[in-house]
């Protein structure tokens, strides 16, 4: 076992009722090159819920790097949070339970650090190898373009004309470092220094989405950002612990307009125009949807969106 001044890195897991997935990335973390590092699981699992603590506590003995188990919920982005301020290395990397790494995936990620000899970079994160999708084989991302929704489609840049992040698996596979505005946070590494955890992410308590892209636009607006192709990984889109389809396309509505507001600040009826020319397009995919597969599921995704959109106006 590393000593502390040893220690380079804190890698922090938020989880939620997947023991099973923090099994296979706790072993899939013991075969990493780059060893100089120490993990907290932040479970978030009802009280009742002993699963993954039983896991830690059975397993941490196993493994060459420690192995610190918190209870603490409210959501991934809370527990992350929590886990950053727990943090007292150099760096910090947030890592999803349902994510697999590279075994060279830290080696690669400390070593650009490392080269950055001017301190441009704020944070890095990897890329998932199973979610490329070919823009020329997508008919929704060609259709996007053909309307022209977006004022940019560039992966991985946040469109502050319509309130869009684009699509970073939009870019094919690859071995360079990319600039970028925002990623999720599934898989990112960064100094633990730059990081501000007193960003209000109290909108985004409970189960949510786009709470982890707010999050790094909020980091990039003083920071930079980058995608390291070379730090790849699966992500395996553990199922449990998800939200019901009609929150989740309500969300979709609500929580890009309340990102989109308070990154852009001053949005102009041109901005609020473009945003709900994309909701409209998008609620009439989920109808066609719905007239191609009528089942209870694509109904809720529909009347989701629609409860969605009207309360988004408020934000």
């Amino acid at each position: 076992m590393l000593s502390n001044n040893e220690i380079l890195l804190t890698i922090v897991i938020p989880t939620y009722n997947r023991a099973d997935y923090v099994q296979k990335l706790l072993f899939n973390l013991k075969d990493q090159i780059f060893c100089y590092f120490e993990v907290f699981v932040i479970d978030g699992s009802p009280v009742e819920n002993k699963e993954t603590e039983f896991l830690i506590n059975s397993v941490k003995n196993d493994f060459n790097f420690s192995i610190t188990y918190f209870r603490f919920s409210g959501g991934a982005a809370v527990q992350r949070n929590f886990g950053i301020n727990k943090c007292k290395t150099k760096f910090v990397a947030l890592v999803d339970d349902d994510i697999l790494l590279d075994n060279s995936y830290f080696l690669n990620v400390i070593e650009c650090f490392n080269l950055d000899i001017s301190e441009n970079i704020g944070a890095i994160c990897g890329y998932n190898s199973n979610q490329y999708l070919d823009i020329n084989k997508s008919f929704r991302w060609k259709l996007y373009k053909k309307l022209k929704l977006f004022s940019t489609y560039d992966p991985g840049k946040y469109d502050f004309i319509v309130g869009y992040p684009i699509n970073r698996y939009l870019r094919p596979p690859h071995d360079n470092l990319v600039k970028i505005d925002f990623c999720g946070g599934g898989n990112i590494t960064f100094i633990r220094k730059l990081i501000d955890t007193n960003i209000d992410l109290t909108f985004f308590k409970g189960y949510s989405i786009l709470e982890d892209v707010y999050f790094m636009l909020k980091f990039s607006e003083k920071n930079n950002l980058y995608e390291l192709g070379t730090a790849k990984c699966l992500h395996l889109h553990a199922p449990s612990g998800r939200q019901n389809g009609f929150k989740i396309s309500e969300m979709t509505a609500i929580n890009f307009k309340y990102v989109f507001r308070n990154i852009k600040k001053n949005l102009t009826l041109y901005n609020l125009f473009r945003f709900y020319i994309v909701q409209l397009f998008q609620l009439i995919s989920l109808f066609f949807k719905f007239l191609k597969h009528p089942n209870i599921e694509n109904l809720k995704l529909m009347f989701g969106k629609i409860l969605g959109i009207i309360k988004s106006i408020k934000y």
